[in-house]
């Protein structure tokens, strides 16, 4: 809808709520007022503010309790339907009431109140105490340009920012390893890892939640992105050098390569290439039968120390990214202790008051044993923004969130389910106690751990057999490797035996060999491009490998048939 057709619409800003006039009391000067810059809709109304971000901002109601904002940069509201709402608005139940300076849509539980000149929300309980408040400059509506093999795509990064009252908690978010409960003041990125999952809700103590609706990359709390140690530190070696910190690597406490580095950054695979010459470690390797394997560089530990510096004094943030053994201290003091997985690294939250203009003695420890680090950073962020509730998106059209009134964390979470759908429930038996771990190498090993729980008196209800149960060179094959597991079926039996369930791991990642992918790939199921690339996985020798489309109707259906 164009701006010209919303003020041509207009005229209808002062119908009714829903079904029956708006109170009769509105006066001539309301009407002047908001005649050009309201419009009535069957389900809630738009607004056209005089500034801000938003060239338009829509109110749906959802529920007694729950309502839509939707604000647009260009006040056509055409984003795509949602792929998390299966709810859809109501056309009876609430009210509209346009005044001089504000537009209220009154739901039975929750009030939503817009201002003309802003285009801010606010919403209310019925007494007309405030819940939630966006902050009257905290909405941000930017155009972007991302870019992939089909070339460049125009959408906009979405940004809002709401004034919690002081007491308010924040739980949800999906499910995190950073050991954190309640978010008030940190920072969660929501994209989806292995064991990482990023759901966009938030539930508070507060009396509310908020659905924030768009699957692009979303940073919960600070929407910057956190760089390596050089790109906002002042760093010096330990010779007092500048422009960066002296790395040591040590062979049994021997030192054998020392260097300046300007990061400290092993995060990924490629960036084993920065290892000095004549001292690389090799990828981690899983055999056929053991468990993962080794560099065969016992004894490695690396360390970075000199000093950093910053204009900036303040709370200084960190993000230690690392798999086995780590620590960092700051100012001589231990910030961070750390052992992690190493087919699992994750990040290692903390923060440190710096002054400014002074050098501030660094040192990080870490035995690689196959693993990764990065150190990443961020400046002290505005007083205002360290306890605001503020989401933000990488790429959308529309800025979209819903709000769910709750007078408890039940109401709030029933809210959600109204809005997303039920939960399916599982059967009886999977809400008992999982036995799980990273494997079980062969078909003895799981009857046997099955039987040592009843031996011991043990509940237990399930026992999971993960990945890698397959013949080394055939991920995707979905058969078990005979020489470890010699009859699949009487190890299901066994387990039944004894009174307990199975549950087999299946992965959507397949080897170009296998003819499961050859299948998926005749009707245009797997991304191939992985393949084409020529990218190999950590498996053995490496082998090619990519996923099929679970977007794909018929590659769902095939799959599962597999």
């Amino acid at each position: 809808m164009t701006h010209a057709r919303l003020l041509k619409s207009a005229a209808m800003a002062l119908v009714l709520a829903a079904g029956a006039p708006v109170a009769a009391v509105a006066s001539p000067m309301v009407q002047a007022a908001s005649a050009d810059r309201v419009q009535r809709l069957p389900d809630g109304v738009i607004v056209v503010p005089s500034s801000g971000e938003a060239r338009a901002v829509r109110l749906q109601v959802y529920g007694p309790r729950t309502i839509r904002v939707t604000a647009s940069p260009d006040d056509s509201f055409d984003a795509p339907a949602s792929l998390m709402v299966t709810a859809t608005p109501q056309t009876t139940g609430f009210t509209v009431e346009p005044r001089a300076d504000v537009v209220l849509v009154k739901a039975a539980e929750v009030t939503a109140e817009v201002t003309l000149a802003t285009g801010a929300v606010r919403f209310l309980d019925p007494s007309g105490q405030v819940i939630l408040a966006e902050r009257v400059d905290g909405r941000e509506i930017a155009p972007v340009t991302i870019e992939d093999q089909t070339g460049s795509h125009r959408y906009n990064t979405v940004r809002q920012v709401f004034e919690p009252g002081a007491d308010d908690a924040f739980y949800g978010l999906g499910q995190h390893q950073q050991g954190v409960a309640n978010y008030r003041g940190h920072d969660v990125e929501l994209a989806q890892h292995n064991i990482d999952v990023g759901i966009p809700f938030v539930a508070s103590t507060g009396g509310y939640g908020l659905l924030w609706d768009n699957n692009s990359i979303t940073r919960f709390g600070d929407p910057r992105e956190y760089g390596m140690l050089d790109q906002r530190l002042i760093l010096r070696d330990a010779t007092g050098r500048f422009g960066g910190l002296t790395a040591s690597y040590f062979q049994n406490d021997e030192l054998k390569v020392q260097r300046q580095e300007h990061e400290v950054n092993y995060e990924f695979i490629r960036d084993q290439q920065r290892w000095p010459e004549g001292f690389k470690l090799q990828p981690n390797q899983p055999t056929q039968v053991g468990d993962m394997g080794r560099s065969g560089q016992e004894g490695v530990r690396v360390t970075w120390e000199g000093t950093i510096e910053t204009p900036h004094a303040g709370v200084h943030k960190f993000k230690l990214y690392s798999s086995n053994y780590a620590r960092v201290w700051i100012d001589g003091e231990l910030r961070i202790d750390r052992w992690r997985q190493n087919w699992n690294p994750w990040f290692h939250d903390f923060e440190v008051e710096l002054p400014a203009n002074r050098q501030v003695s660094i040192k990080v420890e870490w035995i690689p044993g196959d693993g990764y680090i990065a150190l990443r950073h961020l400046d002290p962020q505005a007083e205002q923004d360290q306890q605001a509730l503020s989401l933000w998106s990488q790429a959308g059209t529309d800025l979209d969130y819903y709000f769910i009134r709750g007078e408890n964390l039940d109401q709030v979470q029933a809210g959600y389910r109204g809005l997303t759908g039920k939960a399916v429930m599982l059967p009886r038996w999977a809400y008992g106690f999982w036995q799980s771990r990273q494997r079980y190498n062969t078909q003895a090993e799981v009857v046997d751990t099955v039987r040592r729980y009843r031996e011991l008196n043990l509940p237990i209800d399930n026992v999971v057999q993960d990945w890698f149960y397959w013949p080394e060179n055939a991920w995707g094959s979905h058969q078990f490797d005979s020489a470890r597991f010699p009859d699949p079926a009487q190890m299901v039996r066994d387990v039944h035996d004894m009174n307990a369930n199975i549950i087999i791991s299946v992965w959507p990642k397949f080897y170009p060999t296998t003819d499961h992918y050859k299948e998926l790939e005749a009707i245009g199921g797997m991304y191939t491009r992985n393949v084409e690339m020529g990218a190999r996985d950590w498996v053995g020798p490496g082998y090619a490998n990519s996923f099929y489309d679970a977007y794909l109707p018929a590659a769902r259906d095939l799959y599962w048939r597999q």
